[in-house]
Order: structure tokens, then sequence, then C-alpha cells
């Protein structure tokens, strides 16, 4: 069984594979997911992507007009991974 909660686990996961991956819809493909989003969430409001690992749901969102979004993660390997792929784009 996979070990979710340990930090070692997604350094791990990520440091193996740090390809996009988004565990529920995309947001720029599916639009009842985006629309879900945007019902209850305000392009001005700030957000907190809490365990954003390797996702490109901050992207989308961005590109959408969301310009107040803050990522985190428990891993370095992610969050490291995410600063080197976005370094040109402080926002994200």
């Amino acid at each position: 069984m996979a070990q979710y909660g340990r930090t070692a686990y997604w350094d791990e996961r990520y440091t193996k594979d740090s390809e996009p991956f988004d565990w529920y819809q995309r947001y720029d493909i599916h639009p009842e997911f985006a629309a879900l989003i945007q019902k209850y969430i305000k392009k001005e409001d700030g957000i907190l992507m809490a365990g954003c690992g390797v996702s490109r749901l901050s992207e989308e969102m961005w590109k959408d007009g969301y310009q107040s979004i803050v990522n985190i993660d428990i891993s370095r390997v992610a969050i490291d991974h995410m600063e080197s792929k976005y370094k040109e784009n402080k926002a994200l």
C-alpha cells in the first residue's frame, strides 16, 4: 500500500517520474471541471494549492486569469522541479 502521507514516498515518485500529473481532471480539457472551479473561486481570490505536486492545474488556472496562486507541497523534489519549469514565470 502506498504511503501518501510520507515525504519520502513523494520524493521517490517525483524523482522517478516528474511528468505532469493531475489526480482529478484537467482544467483545460474538461470544461465542466473548469466551470465548477469558476463557480466557487473568483479570479481575484487568493488560492492555496496544497499538495500541488507536478500538476498542471495552477498553470492552467493562471492562463485563465487566476493570478494569486500559491503552490505548496511536502516534496522538495516536486517543488524544485516546478520552480525550474516555471523559472521564467514568477507568478507560478
